[in-house]
Formats: structure tokens, sequence, C-alpha cells
């Protein structure tokens, strides 16, 4: 995956000609490769993947692009209709099979719009994988601005909240090096470092020499830090209300097991 800007010009194309070719504005291409135009039309995806002889995944920008109309009017008042890819076959002795969407009475989203723009509009798309993917990238983005929202009265992000966390359930003494805190917390170490110096200028952490090992630094919460913690455990959660409690508990626990059994493919993909 690239993004555009890389893609045109490793097949010969400036921003002008690759309009041309693809019969779509030049300022279009512009905006796209300038990070300031996130959503587009399936036509018009499909005319300059179909020009540059590359599919909808390999363009960065494009495979990001899932902001659609919720006001389209996809699928009929009536009846479901199905979105279905065909059969596999079998291969290395797994057995292939039919995957159907229904959407039907108001349980729609914006990803069953995305989809049926892309069928009326032709262009070849993985169903499977945007049923799943979409969807868990969709609900990222108001999980990030629901954490947000939750610890705002605190006055930080949930991104630091994070790094507080971490340390209160280290436990006694609540102290961590750095590495063990990128680490707990899936992020790189610059970013883990950025966190760190804002915590500590707020007062919440500080950063100290390991008495057994002097080249080692802990990070350890201070009185301040775990003031904050107690204030953020007893604010209630926005998520709630869209999330558990909009699910029979049959549907939490499934939900609960099949994403368990994904994170636990991906993270043992490389073990």
């Amino acid at each position: 995956m690239k993004p555009l800007k890389t893609w045109r010009i490793e097949k010969g194309y400036t921003g002008d000609k690759l309009a041309q070719a693809a019969g779509v504005a030049p300022s279009l291409i512009s905006k796209i490769e300038h990070g300031a135009r996130t959503n587009f039309q399936p036509d018009t995806m499909k005319k300059i993947v179909d020009v540059l002889g590359v599919s909808l995944h390999d363009i960065s920008e494009f495979y990001r692009a899932i902001e659609v109309s919720v006001d389209v009017p996809v699928y009929p008042e009536k009846g479901p209709v199905r979105l279905s890819r065909p059969k596999k076959k079998a291969t290395n002795g797994k057995v292939s099979r039919q995957i159907t969407v229904e959407p039907n009475g108001e349980v729609r989203d914006s990803v069953d719009n995305l989809l049926g723009e892309w069928t009326r509009s032709g262009f070849p798309v993985n169903v499977e994988l945007i049923n799943v993917i979409f969807r868990i990238q969709r609900l990222n983005q108001y999980i990030e601005a629901g954490m947000d929202e939750w610890v705002a009265p605190t006055g930080i992000k949930n991104r630091d909240y994070m790094v507080i966390a971490a340390l209160k359930r280290s436990g006694p003494p609540y102290s961590l090096t750095p590495t063990q805190l990128f680490k707990a917390l899936l992020i790189t170490s610059g970013a883990i470092t950025k966190r760190l110096d804002n915590l500590e200028n707020m007062g919440l952490i500080k950063r100290t020499h390991d008495a057994n090992d002097r080249r080692s630094i802990l990070v350890s919460l201070t009185e301040k830090g775990h003031a904050l913690d107690e204030k953020a455990r007893n604010l209630s959660y926005p998520l709630e209300e869209w999330t558990t409690n909009a699910l029979t508990e049959e549907e939490y626990n499934s939900l609960v097991n099949c994403l368990r059994k994904m994170l636990h493919k991906r993270e043992h993909l490389d073990s």
C-alpha cells in the first residue's frame, strides 16, 4: 500500500496528466495527495485506480476512505438485500464459506451504505473484509472520541490517562520502565517519551533512576497522579449506551469471543 503521489510518480504521471486520463479535476488529485480530501465517490476512485493499474487497497488514501453519507437510500424499504461473495474453492484443507450480509429494519450503518454505493458502481471490493475491518475502524474513531470525553473532567486526554492507568494496575510501588510502558500500551518509544514529558510537566508522574541499576529509569505515579486516577474511575462512561448496553447477553458474549479470536490470531502471527 502506497500514497497516491507515490503511485502517480512511479507510473510516470504528473498530477495534471493523471487527472486528464482519469477524467477528474486536477485540483482533486492535489487535494487527495495533500490530505485535504478524505471522502470519495466510488466511481472517482475506480477511474483513478484503473488509470494507474492498481487496486483500491493499493492506494492508502482510498483504503482509509470510509466516510460516506448515511442519507443515501441504498436498500429498499422492505426485505433484505444480499451482498454476497462467491463461494471460494477450498484451499489448504480449509472449508470455504458463503458470506451474506442482510441489513434489515433500522439496523443499518454507514458501511452498509458504502458497500451499496460500490455495488451500484460496479467497483470490485472485498465485501468479507470490509464488513469487519471498516466497522472496527469506524467504531475505533467513536471510541477514542468517547474516551477523551470520559476523562475530559480530569484535564488530560485519554492517551495520557492510559499511561497513568498502566502504572496504577502494575501495583505497588506503581513504577515501570519506559520500555515496559510503551510495550504495554502498544506504542513507539518516541510516543511514550512525549507522553511522559507531558505528564511529568503536569506533576502526575516522576522519573527517577532505578536504585538497583543507575542506567535504568523508573516512571512512578505521584500523589497528584493517584488522585487523578481516582477521579477518572468515579466518572461515568459515555460509551456504554451504544456499546455493551446495545447488545443482548448472547450478542455480547459472542462479540467478545470473536474479537478475542481475531486479536489472539494477530498477536501470535509473529511468534
